[in-house]
This record gives C-alpha cells, structure tokens and sequence, in this order.
C-alpha cells in the first residue's frame, strides 16, 4: 500500500498552490474554456501520475528480479 502515501500529500499541496493558478491563466487566453475545469483537470492528473508512477516502478522490479 506504499502507492496511497507516496508523496501525493506534498504534491497536491504545491500544484495546488503553483500549478492551478498558472494553467487558470494560461486557460483564461484559449476562447471557449474554463478555468476552472481545466485548473482541477491538471490537479487530477498530477495526483493519479504519482500512483500510476509507483506502480509501473513495482511492475519493473517485480519483472527485473524474476530475471
């Protein structure tokens, strides 16, 4: 269960606080978006990379050390 406590507390925390606000902006010059949306969007996509990150690392292992 390392996958759920793997560095997503401190990660949330800083995309939340730098990441958001650069993609609202850089989403507030595309016509027909919003900022909002699009602002979270990135946040999931940063939480769920680091568990998916995790995995493909054990999955690697697990093939390197049945070699």
């Amino acid at each position: 269960m390392i996958v759920f406590d793997s560095g997503e507390v401190a990660a949330r925390t800083m995309t939340a606080t730098f990441i958001l606000p650069f993609t609202q902006g850089l989403v507030n010059f595309v016509p027909k978006t919003d900022s909002i949306t699009e602002g979270f969007d990135v946040i999931v996509i940063v939480s769920l990379m680091l568990n998916v990150i995790v995995q493909l690392v054990g999955i690697f292992y697990n093939y390197q050390v049945k070699q």
